[in-house]
């Protein structure tokens, strides 16, 4: 049976895209856990049992971390970042939104993500599209070193935010009605991480830490969001993912 590899990282939100995309359409793979940058800080100060969500690195030295860490940029992903995918071919699909869309391009269990009709796959497309927009916003507030300049991109977050939530489904429970769509995969990980909830991540920390100055999601957005709390719970294979083979490379 043909088997791909799956590159990734449990904290980090772009590489859970890849997860649970593949944990609503499965293909047989392998999981390479590969560490971020702030992981190999961390290994390298504190030592690897200090690592955020480091027991996947487990019995792995701080040296031999990095050094799979270079043989994956070397080999895989020259960026370092994760998600890729490596298919049987040997061939290696990357970033994490190509990723999601080549899982459910191929795979034949489960739903189509992306919906076949063109008017929803256009919907589907826009509501990835602004909610990647206040990604990219959260990510400027984080990195921001001028206090006096974080409210004017809270603001901004959460008028996105807005603008993102008004092209949802209004009925739910889904983004789009009652079946996940690839709109779900991909804004997921940032609006509910499977072990904490509703995220304000920081810049780096996968999620794992919170930085007051970013804005919470709002109410109505999340309330009708499938992996809400609620949700969440009723679907175990998107918090676990299948992810429980080990590193390294």
């Amino acid at each position: 049976m043909a088997t791909y590899g799956l590159f990734t990282n449990p904290i980090c939100p772009f590489a859970q895209r890849a997860t649970f995309a593949l944990a609503l359409r499965p293909l047989p793979h392998n999981v390479h856990w590969v560490p971020l940058s702030l992981q190999l800080a961390w290994a390298e100060k504190f030592g690897v049992e200090k690592v955020p969500v480091g027991q996947v690195f487990a019995g792995i030295s701080a040296e031999e971390l990095k050094g799979g860490k270079e043989h994956y940029k070397g080999s895989i992903n020259a960026t370092g970042e994760v998600p890729s995918l490596q298919l049987p071919s040997g061939e290696v699909v990357m970033e994490s939104e190509i990723v999601a869309e080549y899982i459910d391009s191929v795979a034949t269990q489960g739903t189509k993500l992306m919906p076949e009709d063109p008017l929803l796959a256009s919907r589907v497309r826009l509501a990835m599209k602004r909610f990647s927009d206040s990604v990219a916003s959260c990510y400027q507030l984080l990195m921001n070193q001028d206090p006096a300049k974080d409210q004017e991109y809270a603001d901004a977050i959460k008028a996105k935010w807005t603008k993102f939530a008004d092209v949802l489904d209004k009925n739910g429970p889904f983004c789009f009605g009652s079946s996940v769509t690839m709109a779900d995969v991909h804004c997921a990980p940032f609006l509910y991480r499977p072990f904490g909830g509703p995220a304000k991540a920081s810049a780096g920390s996968g999620g794992m830490r919170e930085d007051a100055r970013v804005p919470s999601a709002p109410a109505d957005c999340i309330g009708r969001y499938p992996f809400g709390v609620r949700a969440v719970r009723k679907r175990p294979e998107i918090v676990g993912g299948g992810l429980r083979r080990p590193w390294p490379l």
